[in-house]
């Protein structure tokens, strides 16, 4: 016959040892997780191109700007430099210089619509690379806290492992291999201690005669409901 006490105790123990287990690898997987640093960095990225962009949108601009204040310096040295030989000729030159003065002012609005809107994606950028930096380092100090963490569970894992290595000694064969297989079934919950004529785990009234079962304690009781290994104190 199951030894009842022995089933409780195992539970409890084995509760212990798994609920460590899973508090490790809960830590261990948030400090893998790097999926908040990815998706701001991801974010960043049609910005950083952008402002790229605009850059490079901005030193064409200025090179344009460049050539056309270039040139219109040249055509006004020619109005005065006595190489005009008739008023034909003076007279499409000052209108060159006209067109020319369009041009320039024309690409220097341009050049700072540009300096505009550059500056808005500089800011962003900025702001952007300010949240990352800070992210970076309180996950980096989140990392290390946790990483104590784990070395403590650890260190109560061994402790407690050994604890339930003698309870699995404390217990036969058979009532190892079916607390087992239920725990592989029942998210590792295999026995369950009866409270007030009710299954302990899913809190259903057990019937009178499944009571009477495990008081008298011939064989392992198994709840309709979960289904766990019902047990009672002291059988």
């Amino acid at each position: 016959m199951p030894d009842q006490n022995s089933l409780i105790n195992l539970q409890y123990q084995f509760s212990i040892v798994n609920d460590l287990k899973i508090e490790i690898k809960k830590l261990k997987e948030k400090i893998s997780d790097n999926s908040q640093i990815i998706e701001t960095d991801q974010l960043m990225q049609p910005v950083t191109e952008k402002f790229h962009s605009l850059s490079v949108s901005k030193r064409q601009q200025e090179t344009i700007l460049g050539d056309l204040e270039a040139n219109q310096k040249k055509l006004k040295e020619k109005m005065f430099d006595g190489s005009i030989s008739n008023e034909k000729e003076f007279s499409a030159i000052e209108d060159e210089i006209k067109q020319n003065e369009l041009k320039i002012s024309k690409c220097q609005d341009s050049v700072l619509a540009i300096l505009d809107e550059s500056d808005k994606y500089e800011n962003a950028l900025d702001q952007a690379n300010k949240k990352l930096t800070k992210l970076k380092n309180d996950k980096q100090i989140q990392d290390q806290i946790d990483t104590e963490l784990i070395k403590k569970y650890e260190s109560e894992l061994a402790k407690e492992q050994v604890l339930l290595e003698m309870e699995i000694k404390n217990n036969d064969q058979i009532s190892i291999n079916l607390f087992n297989k239920i725990a592989s079934q029942n998210s590792y919950i295999a026995v369950s201690e009866v409270n007030n004529d009710r299954c302990g785990a899913c809190k259903i009234l057990i019937p009178k005669s499944k009571i009477n079962q495990i008081k008298e304690n011939n064989d392992f009781v198994i709840c309709d409901s979960c289904p766990v290994i019902l047990c009672m104190k002291g059988k």
